[in-house]
């Protein structure tokens, strides 16, 4: 018989088969971008390819969280009608204010290298080769591609929230994770299923809780089962007690954090 912990393991990578796709028309969009000429058409061109690509591959991320989740229920033992509440990709002006923090944080780096070629006794040219590094352009496209693949992802995290939130058969969800995590995910983990409403659940500083390159995932937690930690949850929970003992308010997660960063192990750290 299937586990719910297996059948969201085979969810979680097909979520990121799904991301993978969405890497490669990115990709593709991403060439045609750069052998454009600079300039606001441009920019806005390029900002209704991402559009597109989000809401192409978000629709697909909650088609499958919804399938998933559905599937999960019934292992469950739970046969009741339920509709899964599925979610919609985020709205346009999200996903345009992502792509203007993306361009800021490109202009600031181009910025940075030109400032640090001039300081170096270079000329204007020499400032504005800086500025072309092609590395630069590639931490940019990174950048970017992370942002749209977190926009991307959220319709399907947050299908599976919201559908735990509604049904009667479900406590809850939990957040997990597969691969590399950084201390602020790792809190979250280790809190297990307690998340109760959708501020609770939906808010990191006013904002997304998953933040770019983020691996983790919402898992439904049902009635009539028990939940059980992951092994990396067991640990990082024992760290985290030990590391922020006699510790309060900010400086306990700053307690973390350090721990957590020094501490061997293969899943981690990845920093947001």
């Amino acid at each position: 018989m299937t586990s719910l912990r297996a059948l969201a393991l085979v969810h979680r990578r097909r979520q990121a088969a799904l991301l993978r796709l969405m890497n490669a028309e990115f990709e593709s969009g991403w060439r045609r971008y750069e052998a454009g000429s600079a300039g606001p058409e441009t920019e806005k061109a390029w900002t209704a390819v991402v559009a597109r690509l989000v809401r192409k591959y978000g629709t697909a991320s909650a088609t499958l969280a919804a399938d998933y989740y559905d599937h999960a229920r019934r292992t469950a033992g739970h046969h009741t009608p339920f509709t899964v509440p599925v979610a919609e990709p985020p709205p346009l002006d999200q996903i345009t204010a992502s792509r203007r923090w993306s361009a800021n944080q490109t202009r600031k780096a181009a910025d940075r290298a030109a400032a640090k070629a001039l300081a170096d006794g270079g000329s204007e040219a020499d400032a504005e080769h800086a500025r072309q590094d092609p590395e630069l352009r590639r931490q940019a496209r990174d950048r970017e591609a992370a942002s749209a693949q977190r926009l991307a992802a959220l319709p399907g995290r947050r299908t599976i929230e919201r559908a735990a939130r509604k049904d009667p058969a479900a406590l809850g969800w939990a957040r997990v994770t597969e691969g590399p995590c950084c201390a602020f995910c790792a809190v979250l983990i280790i809190r297990g299923p307690v998340y109760a409403d959708q501020r609770t659940a939906e808010t990191k500083n006013g904002g997304d809780p998953y933040h770019d390159r983020c691996d983790c995932h919402a898992e439904p937690v049902f009635k009539g089962r028990t939940w059980e930690p992951t092994p990396e949850a067991v640990e990082w929970e024992a760290l985290y007690n030990s590391a922020t003992r006699g510790t309060y308010s900010e400086e306990t997660m700053r307690a973390f954090r350090r721990a957590f960063n020094e501490a061997p192990g293969p899943a981690r750290p990845r920093r947001p």
